[in-house]
């Protein structure tokens, strides 16, 4: 993990790219509480060029849009992070506070648009919800979230029903 001083803030530079960016003075107990201590802060950069990225990924991605939407997403990128203090209670955001992660560009992925949605992966429902905005700059996509988690930098796709019949040799 990265640690560092809740008052003073911290940057988690990933393996492989990536990294995040945590604010002074932002951090809270689950139960609403300041913190102020050693945080330590355990991250991981999800490579979507990575041909076993459905293997290690949560869930699969399908997600609900902002109107409610069922969509697919096309990913230019996910980081997964979560935070706890030396005794291993987990730690989030305060409610006005956002963490910046920084979602490396990769190579040979296609075009990247300026803005894309962003969505977290809610672990109770297992699907991506959208939730923000990822903004291109230089060689990094760039989004603010307001707590711990996986989130992704995704394109929706819409989704197209299929009909058909599975037959197996057995049946």
């Amino acid at each position: 993990p990265t640690k560092f001083i809740s008052n003073i803030g911290g940057v988690a530079d990933l393996p492989g790219g990536g990294s995040i960016v945590i604010d002074r003075n932002t951090l809270t107990t689950m139960d609403g509480r300041p913190f102020r201590g050693e945080v330590s802060l355990y991250a991981r950069w999800f490579d979507p060029s990575d041909p076993n990225l459905t293997d290690i990924m949560p869930g699969a991605l399908l997600a609900i849009d902002e109107n409610g939407n069922d969509r697919a997403l096309s990913t230019f990128g996910m980081i997964h992070f979560e935070m706890e203090e030396a005794q291993g209670q987990p730690l989030t955001l305060n409610a006005e506070a956002d963490a910046q992660l920084n979602v490396p560009r990769v190579d040979g992925i296609g075009f990247i648009p300026e803005e894309m949605p962003s969505w977290f992966f809610d672990e109770d429902e297992a699907i991506w919800v959208q939730d923000g905005i990822c903004k291109r700059q230089g060689n990094k996509l760039v989004v603010f979230v307001g707590k711990p988690g996986t989130w992704n930098c995704d394109v929706p796709i819409e989704c197209a029903p299929v009909c058909g019949w599975t037959l197996f040799q057995d049946s």
